[in-house]
């Protein structure tokens, strides 16, 4: 079980470092917002599986499994990609 945590960690590492360096130009072009709200769906996901891996429970697995869905429904808003049909493929009512 040590080894799969610590795979774990090993992605949350990688998305950390990832974060950072994204980061450090989005501070740049004022997008720093869009850039951690597309992570944290990532993020909450990777969190959920570290703690279920753990000893920590199935409550606080289940908290960020939830918390994964908004971070998801707020980015995919945030790219016009919900609420909307596709560009080229409108669909009209006979």
């Amino acid at each position: 079980m040590i080894t799969e945590i610590r795979a774990v960690d090993l992605v949350l590492l990688v998305l950390t470092l990832e974060a950072l360096v994204l980061g450090w130009r989005a501070l740049h072009e004022a997008r720093l917002g869009e850039l951690l709200l597309a992570l944290a769906p990532g993020v909450c996901l990777v969190l959920a599986l570290r703690v279920s891996l753990g000893a920590h429970g199935w409550p606080l697995a289940a908290f960020f499994l939830l918390a994964a869905l908004p971070c998801h429904l707020a980015d995919l808003i945030r790219r016009g990609l919900l609420g909307r049909a596709p560009q080229g493929r409108e669909t009209h009512a006979a």
